[in-house]
This record gives C-alpha cells, structure tokens and sequence, in this order.
C-alpha cells in the first residue's frame, strides 16, 4: 500500500505529493518550490525518487524539478501538449511573477497522453483534462485521484490566457472526472475533497 505525504510551498501555496511504497521508492507529483524542504523530506524517510509527475506545466507546479533531478536519476512525466511549458517562461507564467523566470532544464522527460503505466508498482492512469492549460491532466492511484489546477473543493482553476479555456475544462470535469466513481480528490492547492461532494456541491460544475 502507497503511503501519501502532503507539503504545501511557494508563494503560490501549491500542493506537493510525495507517494511512497515500502521499499521507500517514491514518485512526487508536482514539485513547485522549496526544493529544501521536499529534499528534507525526501532524506528524512530515506526515499529514493523514480518519477516527478506534473499535472500541468504552470512554474508553480514546476519551481523544484530541476533541484529533484540533480539528486536523483529521475524521469519527469508530463503531457505532451504541456511539454512546451517546461522551457517556456511566458508559457508557465513565471515571466509574470519573476524577471529570470522558470524553467526545466535537466532530467528525462516523457511525455503521455491517456496512458497508465506501472510506477514503484502501483499503476498510475493519466486522465487528460485539458482547460486549465491544454495539457492538464490527473492522476488516478488506487482511491486516490491528483487534480492538479482543474478541480479544486468548491471551485475549479482559472483560465490563463492565451492558453486557458474555461469551457474546455468545465467540460474535462463533466465528462471525464465525473464519470469516474467516487474517489478522494488532492488538488494542486487546497485541501482534499471527493469527487461525489464536487458532483452534488461544485458551484461551477452543477
């Protein structure tokens, strides 16, 4: 059984999932900032990292990938409609926030689409919801589904342009998410919510 710890970084408050087994191999999904505190973390359950998983390519959902992969032989998993934002500071919006922006500029990335692959021996389904940006997607585990910036409790993400569409993702949440059945919701800021409360209760979505 996977073993879930949750760190809140940057500015930005974004949500970082360390998912471990009992062999300590460990994927993080969005890494966005404070690579310190994800590495203290990291060496305080002696864990060896196998995958950074990204829900999106925003900069604060991407801020401490480089710091991960320096230490570790890691592969950086992202949709591929996304992959541009890795490189792109005007893409993943740091250029707004930060005069040298952010970027990715190590380890080995891959690229899925609608995909599950076996990960430290869980499979892990990359579920497209393209809105909050055109590679957005989530991640079911077991129960367990990562939402990044599409559905958050009570609310979804916003639309960023030039890229962001609102009715795209209102629609990634109805006719994909939804369909699912009810599973425990770890969005990329916030606190945890079900896919069955966001069905009866999500403003935006009823």
């Amino acid at each position: 059984m996977l073993k879930l710890l949750t760190l809140t970084l940057g500015r930005m408050q974004s949500n970082c999932y360390i998912l471990y087994n009992s062999e300590n191999k460990a994927v993080i999904i969005d890494p966005g900032a404070q690579g310190d505190v994800i590495f203290e973390n990291i060496n305080k359950l002696s864990l060896d990292v196998s995958h950074i998983i990204l829900t999106h390519g925003h900069f604060d959902h991407i801020g401490a990938v480089d710091a991960i992969c320096e230490s570790f032989d890691c592969d950086i998993i992202v949709h591929k409609d996304d992959k541009a934002f890795l490189t792109n500071a005007e893409y993943n919006l740091s250029s707004r926030f930060f005069s040298s922006g952010i970027t990715v500029n190590c380890g080995n990335i891959k690229t899925v689409t609608n995909d599950t692959l076996d990960l430290i021996g869980e499979q892990f389904s990359f579920i497209p919801s393209p809105g909050h940006s055109p590679g957005s997607m989530c991640i079911k585990v077991g129960d367990m589904l990562f939402t990044g910036d599409t559905l958050f409790y009570m609310s979804v993400g916003n639309e960023f342009p030039p890229f962001g569409n609102f009715a795209q993702e209102i629609s990634s949440i109805k006719q994909k998410l939804y369909l699912l059945d009810n599973l425990t919701c770890y969005p990329g800021h916030g606190i945890n919510t079900t896919l069955d409360f966001e069905r009866k209760s999500n403003p935006y979505t009823r």
